[in-house]
């Protein structure tokens, strides 16, 4: 069977990374290789096409679960898993099951607001990226969306990685390099599951993928700390703990109002 070189695969130097799911485990996988210095509105929300990206950042995230229903498959331990009707994006982790889905709505759409932003703001002043994503796609679609986005924000070099799951232990891996101007597609082909295995049932890690690959791809890429100085800076931080508190007060006065 084919591996990988990893050695031969070049080092990347840019000021930050965008994670572009389809689904959370490229947002976990950039936070654990020290990659992920901001929250994306894209980062934990699932199912969802580029192109669904591209219509949310050209609008800055207004449309984005503007429209939703609750579905009880997605439910988490204390969160209701919701789904937004008009792109069937699944957000599992922003609902709290002991708040009427009216104050969650409220609460959700301030938060994702400031992400859209920050996330806006970044886009501007970097000038060097790399979009990473997880999904069954190809070239030609890739090209297609990097094309849309380069209408939207502009960049001296982008780097688009991809990591396409073959779903089979015994097939060939391969690393597929495009360059076209001053983008790089790197679409990487291999098995992508977890070491101990794909059963969620079994293995409560599964959806994280195949880390081990995850890491020798991500640990090719380096961050400008500059950049992530002046988008990590003390007031940021204290505005997200400042942002943090009002929702537990939140929480807080709808249980006063409950018990009353």
């Amino acid at each position: 069977m084919q591996k990988i070189d990893f050695e031969k695969v070049s080092n990347i130097n840019i000021d930050c990374v965008i994670g572009l799911g389809k689904d959370c485990r490229v947002a976990k996988n950039l936070k654990t290789n020290n990659l992920r210095f901001f929250s994306s509105p894209f980062d934990w929300v699932i199912q969802y096409k580029l192109e669904d990206d591209l219509f949310l950042l050209k609008n800055h995230g207004k449309t984005f679960f503007k429209n939703y229903k609750p579905d009880p498959q997605y439910n988490q331990k204390e969160k209701i898993g919701i789904v937004d009707i008009d792109n069937g994006m699944v957000s599992m982790h922003d609902f709290r099951a002991n708040l009427p889905n009216k104050l969650n709505h409220l609460l959700f759409k301030h938060k994702y607001k400031k992400r859209f932003e920050r996330l806006h703001k970044i886009l501007q002043d970097a000038k060097n990226i790399c979009i990473v994503t997880s999904r069954q796609t190809n070239t030609t679609e890739i090209l297609c969306f990097i094309e849309q986005f380069l209408q939207l924000y502009t960049f001296n070099r982008l780097y688009f990685i991809n990591i396409y799951d073959i779903n089979d232990k015994e097939s060939d891996e391969k690393l597929i390099e495009t360059k076209k101007d001053n983008i790089t597609i790197l679409e990487y082909f291999f098995n992508d599951e977890h070491p101990n295995g794909r059963e969620k049932n079994i293995n409560p890690n599964f959806w994280l993928g195949n880390t081990d690959y995850w890491k020798k791809i991500l640990t090719k890429i380096s961050l400008n700390e500059t950049f992530k100085k002046k988008h990590t800076r003390r007031k940021i931080i204290i505005l997200n703990k400042l942002e943090n508190i009002f929702l537990s007060f939140m929480e807080f006065l709808y249980k006063l109002y409950r018990s009353k």
